[in-house]
């Protein structure tokens, strides 16, 4: 390889990268909101039934969610990935995409 992509094609200088050059910042926050999920992928990991009544146990409610939300808006997250297992499995979904 000669010329690679990555050291040929060059970010374009956008503001938000030139005033977080020198700054040591949160970008993105990925929040796994669940380990359940009603499918069967078989790439997946993820094997927790979609009614399985301890894992729903496990999972923070959206109250609990909400500061950990605002911490990350505190540090300057731009990016916020919700995941899990299947997250629109929740049915506060709706709820915490809100917070």
């Amino acid at each position: 390889m000669n010329n690679p992509y990555f050291l040929s094609n060059k970010l374009a200088r956008l503001p938000l990268w030139e005033k977080l050059k020198n700054q040591r910042r949160l970008l993105s926050v990925e929040i796994e909101l669940t380990a359940r999920c009603n499918n069967r992928c078989r790439h997946c990991y993820v094997n927790l039934p979609a009614r399985d009544d301890a894992a729903m146990k496990k999972e923070l409610s959206p109250e609990e969610l909400q500061p950990i939300v605002a911490e990350a808006v505190d540090r300057g997250a731009l990016w916020c990935l919700l995941t899990g297992g299947e997250p629109l499995i929740r049915k506060d979904f709706s709820e915490i995409y809100l917070i």
